[in-house]
């Protein structure tokens, strides 16, 4: 499908969760160069990408929408908790990475996140999740004490992988 080796690791990975990803051409401009959401579906042209680690990130978008709302979704993500959800979907792709062995350099590499890749490296990991209290919400991912309480294992371990 794809031709590097972690971007097939990585649309494997969304198939198996059921997020589509097929290589194809991106000829708009689109937020991420190479990505481009249509109807729910991710269209990536491997090509244009920054970084693989870019194809995590916009799926923890998909995965985070409302289920009945992400068929629908086209290349700007409407939602009501739309900032909620990025900081989410930052914590959703790295334990997408941790999950398909990507390194953190790769998902949160230095042309993505306005400048901070670095700053979010060191704050995973530290063990701070920014987007774990919405993953907690949606009852995906849980925090060590919540966990405790549930009897399941802590973030980065996700219970489910879609909203």
């Amino acid at each position: 499908m794809f031709t590097h080796e972690l971007t097939n690791r990585t649309a494997a990975f969304l198939h198996e969760i059921g997020l589509n990803v097929e290589s194809g051409p991106v000829t708009d401009t689109t937020f991420l160069p190479g990505i481009a959401i249509v109807s729910g579906r991710m269209i990536v042209q491997e090509s244009q990408l920054l970084s693989p680690g870019d194809i995590l990130h916009e799926a923890g978008h998909l995965a985070l929408i409302a289920p009945a709302n992400r068929s629908l979704q086209e290349a700007v993500f409407e939602d009501p908790e739309i900032d909620l959800i990025e900081v989410a979907a930052i914590s959703w792709s790295y334990a997408a990475a941790l999950t398909i062995g990507m390194p953190l350099h790769v998902l949160f590499h230095p042309d993505g996140y306005r400048g901070n890749s670095l700053g979010l490296i060191f704050s995973f990991q530290n063990g701070i999740s920014p987007g774990l209290p919405l993953l907690e919400k949606f009852e995906m991912a849980f925090s060590p004490q919540t966990a405790k309480l549930r009897g399941v294992q802590p973030f980065p371990h996700m219970e489910r992988w879609l909203r």
